[in-house]
């Protein structure tokens, strides 16, 4: 048995090769450092890119087409993983540059469960991580976190060979008792049997006794044009249990009121609106490049 350090980069080795071969063999090189979206030098020559979507923010907010670059023209894709692909940011960078971007989803205990293929249409590998493969069983399970608007969301789990029998010098490993790895994800299946990654677990906000996921808010947040990223975070209340405080990098200022406006457009339930909005300069991240919503949350208690 690896030891942590070890199994995570093993992981991350694996999640990459797992691209690799749905890209039918291309080699691959990561820009985990830095986030310009195509450099021109011959780091960027690698036929496919693979970086976490909190990295893809500021590269999608100004990319550049092969045309500008020329050690673009070999990019074949752009594969992100590590937290919920926004569809409007895969837009923001698909659209003006022509490389396709997709995601893949695992962890680094359990494996990779889904992989998106080159060959999947433009929405699914816009708004989903693909389908799971036949390497592992897994479930959508509807405990506590299950939806009730019919999607079927519930928590992602898995289990099989792919899955490690215990940690580093411990007795335990990922499973539960159930004898399945809970992914601490939401997601559930579409009936094309591709699998949407929509939230975690344990960022769900419960205003009042209702439910927020805030990667919903946040992508309704982005279609804003003057927001480049956005980050919801919970806010202890002494009567509602907690209400959604927004985080916002934009070009130019954005209220309360703008914000406002914009969830009214949307259509989006009144008590998911983010009760404050700040605007800052940049998201902070955590070492595997995440959004560092804890940070964000002891912040927002000092306001």
């Amino acid at each position: 048995m690896l030891p942590p350090k070890m199994l995570t980069r093993v992981g991350s080795i694996l999640g990459v090769a797992a691209v690799t071969l749905a890209y039918a063999g291309s080699r691959m090189r990561a820009d985990h450092e830095s986030a310009s979206p195509l450099p021109g030098d011959a780091r960027a020559a690698a036929p496919v890119k693979p970086r976490g979507p909190s990295g893809s923010a500021p590269a999608a907010a100004r990319p550049r087409s092969p045309a500008d670059d020329p050690a673009a023209t070999s990019l074949r894709a752009v594969a992100v993983a590590g937290a919920p692909l926004p569809p409007e940011i895969a837009e923001r960078w698909e659209t003006p540059t022509g490389i396709p971007i997709s995601s893949f989803y695992g962890s680094m205990d359990a494996g990779q469960l889904a992989v998106a293929s080159p060959s999947d249409p433009q929405a699914a590998r816009w708004t989903t991580v693909g389908r799971p493969h036949d390497r592992a069983e897994w479930k959508i399970d509807q405990g506590l976190a299950a939806d009730t608007v019919g999607r079927g969301i519930g928590e992602i789990c898995m289990r099989g060979d792919l899955v490690q029998g215990r940690y580093w010098g411990e007795e335990s490993g990922p499973y539960s008792p159930d004898g399945w790895a809970h992914m601490g994800d939401l997601g559930f299946v579409d009936e094309s049997g591709f699998l949407h990654v929509v939230g975690r677990v344990k960022d769900i906000i419960i205003r009042g006794g209702s439910n927020i996921n805030p990667y919903e808010v946040e992508s309704m947040l982005r279609l804003h044009p003057e927001v480049i990223d956005a980050c919801i975070v919970g806010r202890p209340h002494p009567e509602l249990g907690e209400v959604p405080v927004a985080f916002v990098v934009a070009r130019s200022d954005i209220t309360k009121e703008i914000v406002d406006r914009l969830m009214q457009e949307q259509g989006l339930a009144h008590y998911k609106w983010p009760v404050t909005v700040h605007r800052v300069e940049e998201l902070p991240l955590s070492g595997p490049g995440k959004v560092n919503r804890k940070a964000l949350q002891e912040h927002a208690l000092t306001l």
